[in-house]
């Protein structure tokens, strides 16, 4: 069952872009209707859980054959498709060179699939050395350690003879790791959608007339990114949420000939039920009231954002507290200041006083 819910009969669907259905959450003109994913995309329940409910389920679900296994056809819901259009949306040509950015599932699946649209060559970019060692294998592709490199950018473009690659591929999204200034404004100050540094790196390293696909979610309203640069350089930009439907029938034939090994993915297994903890904390009370209380009535609805509301609080205190190492020297070297500023006018009024009274 496809992660975004589409009626598959309105004006998008009709055109293969499920994600972007009008009909599953008409009351938005930001997003089509998403399990689990928000009030923004209309505040359908999750569906990685035991019973979901369906809308338009004579269009979504797909039917496994029975050679088939859950672990094989699992990531068809969401990540390998999600994987295979960041590829397809890079328009890749035959002997061309990807760089993805981004060592998930996500990223590793992208890495796979550039493969099978025509890379010659497929580099992923990382911070975490087990993710890079896993898609080294997997993709299989040439990886880079970000934080072993310092300037990305430049380190690409000395690994494609100074040019940059012809597609980059954001499979990271407003999560992202490597830039300070960043990290304040979006994750701190939530002045931005998150850290959107990957967008940034994508659009300085691919080459002159390159393309950037983005995968990597991102949410409303904006992100300081280099878009005079893209302009300049002749960019073709190209994004979206994954439109699973149009993907799952194709992918599954895929998997079926083992041409894509899906449950390689897999890590770990552990059991699902009895392990879930209870809401803890206010917020956690606070939605067990909500739990109680029939979802048709509004207080259902209205606890379960002031439990939203302090849970962003509590994380952006916890994100302030990793400031004050830094915070507490600086406010007492600026009190010191003070203080000492304030000692010397009194210094300066004694003594002009002493010498009108001489």
């Amino acid at each position: 069952m496809p992660f975004p819910i589409a009626c598959g009969t309105c004006f998008t669907c009709e055109r293969g872009l499920t994600s972007q259905c009008e009909s599953s959450n008409p009351s938005s003109s930001l997003a089509t209707g998403v399990f689990g994913y928000s009030h923004t995309t209309g505040g359908y329940d999750g569906g990685q859980a035991e019973y979901v409910r369906v809308p338009f389920a004579d269009v979504g679900p797909m039917t496994i054959p029975d050679d088939m296994s859950d672990e094989d056809v699992l990531f068809l819901s969401d990540i390998l498709p999600t994987g295979y259009q960041g590829a397809e949306m890079g328009d890749i040509r035959e002997g061309e060179t990807v760089v993805v950015f981004g060592a998930g599932p996500v990223g590793a699946f992208t890495a796979r699939c550039a493969w099978l649209l025509g890379a010659g060559r497929v580099i992923v970019v990382d911070r975490l050395d087990y993710r890079l060692d896993f898609v080294r294998g997997f993709g299989p592709a040439e990886t880079v350690n970000c934080r072993d490199v310092g300037d990305v950018v430049l380190h690409l473009k000395r690994m494609t003879d100074g040019r940059g690659p012809d597609v980059c591929i954001d499979a990271v999204g407003c999560e992202a790791s490597g830039s300070a200034m960043h990290g304040v404004l979006g994750k701190v100050l939530k002045l931005e959608s998150g850290n959107p540094i990957a967008i940034s790196w994508c659009i300085d390293a691919v080459r002159k007339g390159g393309r950037v696909s983005i995968i990597g979610v991102y949410g409303p309203p904006w992100n300081v990114v280099p878009i005079g640069t893209a302009m300049n350089k002749g960019l073709t930009s190209r994004t979206n949420q994954c439109n699973v439907h149009r993907y799952m029938p194709h992918l599954l034939e895929h998997i079926r000939s083992g041409v894509i090994d899906a449950k390689a993915i897999i890590s770990h297994r552990l059991p699902v039920f009895g392990t879930a903890q209870p809401p803890r904390g206010v917020s956690g009370v606070m939605r067990r009231l909500a739990y109680r209380i029939p979802e048709h009535h509004a207080k259902h609805w209205m606890l379960l954002l002031a439990a939203d509301r302090v849970d962003v609080v509590g994380h952006r205190l916890i994100g302030a507290a990793k400031w004050l190492p830094l915070a507490l020297p600086a406010a007492a070297a600026l009190g010191f200041t003070t203080a000492r500023r304030r000692r010397s006018r009194l210094q300066r009024a004694a003594r002009f006083l002493y010498r009108l009274a001489a």
